[in-house]
């Protein structure tokens, strides 16, 4: 028998191990309970700095939250990471597909945690909107991003067309961290359109900042909606767990609202629209017209409830252009997922000479 006979069993082992895997089920279900953790010691500390009148002090019981979500996050990914090396794989499969960058935002944090503490030693604590601006929560945010959005990147390399559950929950929590850095430019919990708005937003300004909030917040929404779709068919109730989870944690951060009920109404509405549409890349004008629609959906409700239960200063030219102009946001995002196409540069579809002005 040859060398390269006897070489050959070794060189399919070790193809084997460098060829990344996917994530099980017991490993996607442990991602996503860790990631709701960490969302929920987000938004916990998000509520202390906007409540606790003296937070003078980086120990507080919300940082614990927190800090021990992520430090239980990287303790399963460090041990999963430690498994996967000592089977033989090398370190980029040694996690799962997708779960790499999960375990670098780990790593960031851990980074932007020390930083954080010196920068509340030389500066002092954050309070409102401050603290959402501050680098070292900036850094945070951004390496929980990394961390919570690993299911989405693990349901994206598979080559599977159907999202899980897992996946729309990674997605979720994602949506929430963007909601979590614009808190103080939402309008669920501005709702600038509202009679008693401060007297100071009593004109245009207040006007345009509470457009403006809405087509952040449509942009954030829709955006993360049509990349799913781009991608993958839901689950069933999708968008009603999506629009409804985010809208109760941002809610809260405040105080609460019955304007949660507003995200439910549109996460319904919206997985209707899905039903009814068939939103899909293969499906230009259905995506657009439900791009459209879903934060119609959503501004609409927003709008009327706000005009039944307090009134609305805005004039009825604003308040329902608003609703318009999220609409026209979700449709110039889906020109981003699916592009008009291109004609084909060939003979074939080149218009003759004889028809162009010079021709």
């Amino acid at each position: 028998m040859s060398s390269t006979a006897l070489a050959h069993p070794r060189s399919a082992s070790a193809s084997i191990l460098e060829t990344p895997v996917l994530a099980g089920r017991g490993f996607a279900a442990g991602m996503v309970l860790f990631s709701t953790w960490i969302v929920i010691g987000s938004y916990l500390d998000a509520w202390a700095h906007r409540h606790v009148a003296r937070l003078e002090t980086f120990f507080t019981p919300w940082h614990a939250v927190l800090y021990s979500s992520v430090l239980a996050t990287g303790l399963f990914l460090y041990v999963c990471l430690m498994r996967g090396r000592a089977a033989g794989r090398p370190w980029r499969t040694a996690l799962p597909l997708g779960y790499g960058l999960s375990f670098v935002g780990f790593v960031l944090f851990g980074l932007g945690g020390g930083l954080d503490l010196g920068w509340h030693t030389v500066f002092g604590i954050e309070r409102r909107y401050a603290a959402t601006l501050s680098p070292t929560h900036l850094l945070l945010m951004g390496s929980a991003a990394l961390i919570v959005s690993g299911g989405l990147r693990a349901a994206w390399s598979s080559p599977s067309r159907r999202l899980g559950y897992a996946g729309l929950l990674s997605g979720t929590a994602l949506l929430a961290i963007l909601m979590f850095f614009s808190q103080d430019l939402h309008p669920f919990t501005s709702q600038w359109a509202a009679n008693g708005a401060p007297a100071y937003l009593l004109n245009d300004q207040g006007e345009q900042l509470g457009v403006t909030e809405v087509i952040l917040q449509t942009a954030f929404l829709v955006g993360i909606v049509l990349f799913l779709l781009s991608r993958f068919t839901l689950p069933p109730f999708a968008l009603t767990i999506l629009v409804t989870l985010t809208t109760l944690g941002i809610v809260i951060i405040w105080h609460p609202d019955p304007v949660v009920a507003v995200g439910v109404i549109g996460g319904l509405l919206g997985d209707a629209l899905r039903l009814l549409l068939r939103p899909d890349p293969s499906r230009p004008l259905a995506l657009r017209a439900f791009a459209f629609l879903l934060p119609v959906g959503i501004y609409g409700p927003y709008f009327l409830g706000i005009l039944r239960a307090d009134g609305i200063w805005w004039p009825v030219h604003a308040w329902t252009g608003a609703v318009v102009v999220a609409g026209i946001t979700g449709v110039l995002l889906s020109y981003l997922v699916v592009p008009p196409s291109r004609p084909a540069d060939s003979a074939a579809t080149a218009i003759p000479r004889s028809l162009t002005r010079d021709g």
